[in-house]
């Protein structure tokens, strides 16, 4: 879940509830796409979802004709669990949230060239609303730093 939110920039809940219904195959891409409904969505809009060619959905196919994202057969419904909180400490980053995910794509999908207009759609933030005010990313290294 943590690898799907740093790849989309998607919020715990839009991950939690991810259902295979919203799945879109595109050929052409040779991948799919995930459209997510405006009440599953903070700013209410739809959300596309654009999976990258690895992306960790593929191996959860098969674990549920529902959800995309379970545990024991039921529906995960929030990130922060003690699993999480094992993981972090692991990783030696036990001040990273749940959220600095998101920030941590949104930090990163501008590097590569896309316009501004273009990074802010695919992190699902609305046009107008203030840019990474108050966020915290993860850098390349594992460390994380305050956004500017």
């Amino acid at each position: 879940m943590a690898l799907f939110a740093v790849n989309t920039g998607c919020r715990e809940q839009e991950i939690c509830s991810l259902r295979w219904e919203w799945e879109v195959m595109v050929p052409q891409l040779g991948t799919s796409v995930f459209i997510i409904p405006g009440e599953r969505v903070k700013n209410g809009d739809k959300r596309l979802v654009v999976l990258n060619h690895k992306s960790v959905v593929d191996a959860r196919r098969g674990e549920s004709t529902t959800h995309v994202f379970t545990y024991k057969g039921r529906p995960i419904t929030r990130m922060m669990t003690s699993a999480w909180k094992r993981a972090r400490m692991r990783a030696e980053l036990p001040q990273v949230r749940v959220h600095d995910l998101k920030h941590t794509f949104g930090r990163r999908l501008p590097l590569p060239g896309p316009a501004s207009k273009t990074a802010r759609i695919c992190s699902g933030i609305v046009p107008l609303a203030s840019p990474r005010f108050g966020c915290r990313a993860l850098t390349t290294n594992g460390s994380d730093r305050e956004c500017p």
